[in-house]
């Protein structure tokens, strides 16, 4: 019982700053996002719709929607061993596809923090 006591303040420090709802590292503003698209070794994925593409969207993106399973069935497409950078509309979908890749053992994955809007929002170009 005196080991669960001694361990109970590092589970609230754990607990505290999984949730703080902070950027991580796979997490890129607008800016960190152009560059790492400028390697020219990345994978592009847009998980939005075909109409929300169709709006705009960001140039040598390959559309997977995520939303009508079309990224899950597709997502074997993409090579394991090269980045993919990921973006949607707001941030929500292109996170919840890097978790996706993440699990079938993509390593290195990242997505655009809070979507095309922000990317539009920063002055970045988009192809209509």
């Amino acid at each position: 019982m005196r080991a669960l006591t001694l361990l109970t303040p590092f589970f609230f420090l754990l607990l505290g700053t999984s949730c703080t709802g902070q950027p991580s590292a796979k997490d890129l503003d607008a800016n960190a996002f152009e560059q790492a698209l400028s390697s020219g070794k990345a994978q592009l994925v847009d998980v939005r719709t075909p109409g929300e593409y169709a709006s705009g969207h960001i140039q040598g993106a390959t559309l997977m929607d995520w939303s009508s399973g079309q990224f899950q069935k597709g997502m074997n497409t993409l090579d394991k061993n090269k980045p993919v950078l990921l973006y949607c509309a707001s941030g929500r979908r292109s996170d919840a596809a890097l978790n996706a890749l993440q699990e079938a053992g993509f390593k290195d994955v990242k997505h655009l923090q809070g979507g095309i809007q922000t990317w539009g929002r920063a002055g970045k170009p988009v192809v209509r």
